[in-house]
C-alpha cells in the first residue's frame, strides 16, 4: 500500500510539473508569433490564450522595468518591478494573500517581456488524483497550493511531513507509515525550468479511507448500522402515531368520565382493537349519562372467556290451542226448492287453487333499536 502510494504522488508531481512546463511552451509560441510586431498587435493571441488556457489567470507584455503594458484576463497580481533574464518559471512571492507563480519569455527583437501567471487553484485541482490531502511547498516549507483548503504560506507543523520533504529535498526516498496515515513525498523536477521552484509534492493519506478488506467491512458494518437505525426509528414513529398516540387519547376520554366530564362523545378513530376500547368507553359514557336502559334489554352472559362453552338446544314453539266453539241454537228450516236435475253431459267445474296465505308482519325497529341489535351482536361475537 505504502509503494502504491508513492508512485501515485509521483504521478501527481509529473502531471503538475507538465502543466507548468505547457504554459511556458505556450508563452513561447506566441512569443515567436509576435516576432517584429507591437504590443497592440497581440491582443487578439493574448484574449485567446487567457480564454482557452484555464491554467493560466491572466497574460499581459511587460516592458523592460516590469510595468504592464497590455493585460488579457484577470488583474496581475505581480509587483512592478524587473523581471529576470532570460525565460522560465518564477515564484515572485513568500508572503502575502495568495501564491504568486508566473512563466515568462522574452518577445524576439523587442525589450518587451510576454508574462502569464497561473491559476493557483487549478493547480491544486491536479494534484487530487494522489489520494488523501496533497499539497505543495516550496523550499521554506511554506505552503503553496493544497487539495482541502489552506492559508497562503501557512508552514508545516507536523514533525512526520517535514521529515519526509527534507527527505525529498536531498533526493531521498521519502515514504513513511505512521499509525494513522501513509506519508509519501516526491521532488516536484530535478531538471528543467521547474526545478528553479523547489517544490515538493507531499501528500498524507488516512489509513482509514484505504479500499483495504477491513475497511470495507467497517464501512459496510456502518451503513447496516444506519440502515438499522433508520428502520427502527420509522417502527417506531409508526408505533407511537398508531398505537401509543390513539391509547394515550382512549385513557384521557376515560379519566375525563371517571371525572365526572361526561359532555363529549368518544368517537373511534379506526375499527381495530383500540376503535373497540374506545366504542366500550363511549357505551360506559353512555350509561352514565341515560342510565342503565341506554344499554338495552340484553344480559351479557355470566362467567369468564375460558369456560366451557354449552351446546343450548333449540326451543320450538308449541302451537296456540285451538278455541272450542260453543254449541249453536237449533235454527229453523226453510224448505228449499228442489234444484232442477242435472244433466248427464254436466260435469262439476274443479274447484279453485286455495289463496295463499300472508305471513303476520313483523312491526319495523327504529334506527336507534337496528344499530343497538347489531353492536351488541358484535360485541357477542367479537367476545368482549
Amino acid at each position: 500500500m505504502l509503494s502504491e502510494h508513492g508512485v501515485r504522488v509521483t504521478r501527481s508531481a509529473d502531471t503538475l510539473r507538465r502543466s507548468l512546463a505547457e504554459g511556458l511552451t505556450d508563452l513561447q509560441s506566441v512569443a515567436r508569433l509576435g516576432k517584429g510586431k507591437e504590443p497592440d498587435q497581440l491582443r487578439g493571441m493574448l484574449d485567446r490564450l487567457a480564454g482557452t488556457e484555464s491554467r493560466f489567470r491572466s497574460v499581459y507584455v511587460a516592458d523592460a522595468d516590469g510595468a504592464v503594458r497590455l493585460l488579457a484576463g484577470r488583474e496581475s497580481l505581480r509587483d512592478p518591478g524587473k523581471l529576470p533574464e532570460g525565460e522560465g518559471l518564477r515564484q515572485h512571492n513568500t508572503s502575502g494573500r495568495v501564491p504568486v507563480v508566473y512563466a515568462f519569455t522574452p518577445l524576439p527583437d523587442s525589450k518587451n517581456v510576454l508574462v502569464g501567471e497561473f491559476d493557483v487553484p487549478r493547480m491544486a485541482e491536479l494534484l487530487g488524483s494522489a489520494g488523501g490531502r496533497v499539497r505543495v511547498v516550496d523550499e521554506g516549507k511554506r505552503t503553496i497550493a493544497d487539495t482541502e483548503g489552506y492559508l497562503a504560506f501557512s508552514a508545516l507543523t507536523d514533525p512526520v511531513l517535514i521529515k519526509n520533504v527534507d527527505a525529498a529535498q536531498s533526493g531521498k526516498d521519502a515514504r513513511e507509515t505512521t499509525p494513522a496515515s501513509l506519508v509519501a513525498a516526491q521532488r516536484l523536477a530535478d531538471k528543467g525550468n521547474a526545478a528553479a521552484l523547489k517544490w515538493v509534492v507531499v501528500a498524507e493519506q488516512p489509513i482509514g479511507s484505504l479500499g483495504v478488506a477491513d475497511n470495507t467491512v467497517r464501512s459496510g458494518a456502518r451503513v447496516a448500522a444506519l440502515l438499522t437505525a433508520v428502520v427502527a426509528l420509522m417502527l417506531f414513529a409508526w408505533h407511537f402515531l398508531v398505537v401509543i398516540r390513539p391509547l394515550r387519547r382512549v385513557g384521557e376520554e376515560a379519566r375525563r368520565i371517571a371525572g365526572g366530564d361526561t359532555g363529549a362523545v368518544v368517537y373511534p378513530q379506526r375499527q381495530d382493537e383500540i376503535g373497540t376500547i374506545a366504542s366500550c368507553v363511549e357505551i360506559c359514557r353512555q350509561a352514565l349519562t341515560e342510565g342503565r336502559d341506554r344499554l338495552g334489554e340484553a344480559r351479557r352472559p355470566a362467567g369468564a372467556a375460558t369456560d366451557e362453552t354449552e351446546l343450548l338446544q333449540k326451543i320450538v314453539d308449541e302451537p296456540a290451542p285451538r278455541r272450542r266453539r260453543e254449541p249453536e241454537a237449533p235454527r229453523r228450516r226453510v224448505a228449499e226448492p228442489e234444484a232442477p236435475p242435472r244433466r248427464p253431459a254436466e260435469q262439476r267445474k274443479p274447484a279453485g287453487r286455495p289463496r295463499p296465505q300472508t305471513p303476520p308482519r313483523i312491526p319495523a325497529r327504529t334506527p336507534e333499536e337496528k344499530a343497538k341489535s347489531d353492536y351488541l351482536s358484535w360485541l357477542d361475537g367479537a367476545g368482549v
